[in-house]
């Protein structure tokens, strides 16, 4: 299954050829892209969903036993990008920050995701650790680990040094937790992993601890005002 954030030219669509796909979603199709889909395979759903909005403030309401939960629904990305560090979180890495940032609000908590430029403007999420009860097994645990598997797929594909291409990945990327650290323990483990970059919430009652553990560590970390969490 495949979906699409803006309308699928022609281009797009040959890249399908000789792929298996049961369903694509998309806000629109070119009419010669939707014209090479239909001839592509008789069972591909091809949807389309209109106009994409912005998601509108409501309640959200959830059953639970003897009564029933209601909150504001997550709609808010981030109320501020504040670099609350020594080290300057640089202005050629916010947009892969905040690509980062928007995929791990829809991801389990508690989430701990890693995202990387995979070319010039073509951002990825390398690496994702959802729905552990603790952030520090999200991280360690889930994704780091699959950090390096994917490095270990994209040097050999590139034709590269493994653990040269890994120790890269991870010196270049940024780490974003979708609450904020309650302890130290994720930003050691991100620097010992290599990792430069993280984007967080804020608002724990040791921020001061966690900022100045970054500031030990050389570690340029933004605080975004806003948690997420997707139970």
């Amino acid at each position: 299954m495949i979906a699409v954030s803006r309308k699928v030219d022609l281009g797009t669509a040959e890249r399908l050829k000789g792929r298996f796909v049961e369903v694509i979603v998309a806000p629109g199709y070119d009419a010669d892209a939707l014209e090479f889909l239909i001839k592509k395979s008789k069972d591909i759903r091809i949807l389309d969903i209109g106009t994409l909005i912005a998601p509108k403030q409501r309640k959200v309401y959830k059953h639970i036993l003897g009564g029933m939960l209601v909150q504001d629904r997550d709609v808010e990305l981030f109320r501020k990008w504040e670099c609350v560090t020594k080290a300057v979180f640089p202005e050629k890495m916010k947009a892969l920050a905040q690509f980062t940032w928007t995929a791990c609000k829809h991801v389990k908590s508690n989430a701990i995701v890693m995202g990387f430029e995979n070319g010039l403007g073509i951002y990825q999420l390398i690496g994702m650790g959802p729905g552990q009860p603790n952030r520090i097994d999200s991280n360690l645990k889930l994704c780091q680990p699959r950090v390096r598997d994917n490095c270990r797929r994209l040097a050999e594909e590139k034709g590269l040094p493994v653990e040269a291409f890994t120790q890269e990945v991870f010196g270049s990327l940024v780490m974003a937790s979708d609450a904020f650290f309650p302890f130290d323990d994720n930003v050691i483990a991100a620097h010992e992993a290599g990792i430069k970059y993280i984007v967080q919430p804020g608002g724990s009652l040791r921020d001061a601890e966690v900022i100045a553990t970054a500031d030990k560590l050389g570690i340029s970390m933004i605080f975004t005002g806003t948690r997420h969490f997707r139970h």
